[in-house]
């Protein structure tokens, strides 16, 4: 026996070019196929049954119920995590672990292998052709508080019968090697290391315990500045003021210096100028050191008038 041989008996329609070569070299401990790595999360879940004939609706139904329960058992099995988040607070009480999907398959698929008619001869053409329709996974499959018999009959009722009549319209003169139920098209969800992403509604749960490192602490500041605003208004009091109680005519309060440059208040140069105001008219009769008074007219002028002045008195 070699590959030729090999290549007539499993050769046939359905089954790849090159099957006898294949399984020729995997007998002798062959394979160059690299190996990937593995997925945490399989891209499919399937379970199939051959069967030696398999022709009347109620072995249909009957098989399907078997398959369904196997495949949603194996769902369980290989979605289902612990969820492994520490809560906010730690519960009164011990309480069981928390159960969520790792992912969702959003397709379940049945595919079916009818056997090929007798020949005039009594034999039968080899055939590895499959037929499939697929269909939408049904949301109460992830009940996880409903048990899987209950589920299984309710899936094979309203989605596995239906998609086998579609494939099967026939009521009669069909017969089945094997069939296939799978959940393809996994969608992963909320998880630590990978998938869409984590859990929102935790997300939230936690947002002020993890976030409170970052925030600004901005509402003490305002305070702050609040409590030095309103402390530049108050007067200062010292203790040797305590005796000009009497006095009628006190001095007015004067401002602190650690303001922040508002405007509403004077500052210190203004709170001089206003001081030196009175000063500066009561001297307005007094001469300045580059001034002039004539003494014939008393008029005041600058120094470079003064000739310009004395020929004008001339003159006249």
């Amino acid at each position: 026996m070699g590959p030729d041989v090999l290549e007539r008996l499993l050769g046939g329609s359905g089954t790849p070019n090159g099957i006898g070569n294949r399984v020729w070299d995997l007998l002798n401990g062959s394979d160059d196929t690299s190996v990937s790595q593995a997925r945490e999360i399989p891209r499919q879940i399937s379970i199939e049954d051959s069967y030696i004939k398999l022709d009347n609706i109620e072995q249909v139904t009957k098989q399907l119920r078997i398959l369904a329960v196997s495949l949603l058992r194996r769902m369980r099995t290989d979605l289902i995590g612990v969820d492994q988040e520490p809560a906010e607070e730690p519960p009164a009480i011990n309480t069981a672990p928390v159960q969520r999907w790792l992912a969702h398959p959003k397709t379940v698929r049945l595919s079916t292998r009818p056997r090929p008619p007798q020949n005039p001869d009594g034999s039968r053409d080899r055939s590895f052709a499959r037929i499939s329709k697929s269909a939408p996974m049904p949301n109460f499959v992830f009940n996880l508080k409903v048990d899987v018999d209950v589920l299984a009959e309710k899936m094979v009722r309203e989605t596995l019968i239906p998609l086998f009549r579609q494939l099967h319209p026939e009521k009669q003169g069909w017969n089945l090697s094997l069939v296939n139920v799978a959940a393809a098209n996994m969608v992963e969800g909320a998880s630590e290391k990978g998938g869409a992403g984590r859990d929102i509604g935790k997300m939230f749960k936690q947002q002020h315990t993890v976030l409170s490192p970052f925030k600004l602490q901005d509402e003490p500041i305002r305070e702050a500045m609040q409590f030095t605003l309103e402390d530049e208004c108050m007067p200062i009091v010292h203790a040797e003021d305590e005796s000009r109680d009497d006095d009628p005519h006190p001095y007015e309060p004067k401002l602190r210096l650690n303001r922040f440059g508002s405007e509403d208040f004077l500052t210190l140069s203004q709170e001089h100028d206003s001081d030196t105001d009175d000063v500066q008219d009561e001297n307005l009769g007094m001469l300045d050191a580059d001034s002039y008074q004539c003494d014939m007219c008393g008029a005041l002028m600058p120094l470079f008038a003064i000739g310009a002045h004395e020929r004008w008195h001339f003159q006249r």
